[in-house]
């Protein structure tokens, strides 16, 4: 859905690759005050379908188009509790 908000935020012990399956959006980096550092806009199918986002980077991803589907996965176990924090 085009109104989906992912929150803005980092993973303190692993990096994240994001692809996009279906649709196009942005995956978008800030700084720690949350100004924006980078852009790269995503589409499925094409020469820029995915992204590898490095550890303690703050990120998100907003889609473009209705129907968006993306896949992420982290390089070691996840658990939320210890290696994710969000930006106030």
């Amino acid at each position: 859905m085009m109104d989906t908000v992912i929150p803005i935020y980092w993973h303190t012990e692993t990096s994240e690759t994001v692809i996009v399956l279906r649709g196009s959006g942005d995956e978008v980096s800030y700084d720690s005050a949350g100004k924006e550092l980078e852009r790269v806009t995503l589409k499925a199918g094409s020469e820029c379908a995915a992204v590898q986002v490095p550890r303690n980077v703050y990120h998100t991803f907003v889609p473009h188009e209705d129907g968006t589907t993306i896949f992420e996965a982290k390089d070691r176990t996840y658990d939320p509790v210890k290696t994710e924090e969000f930006l106030a």
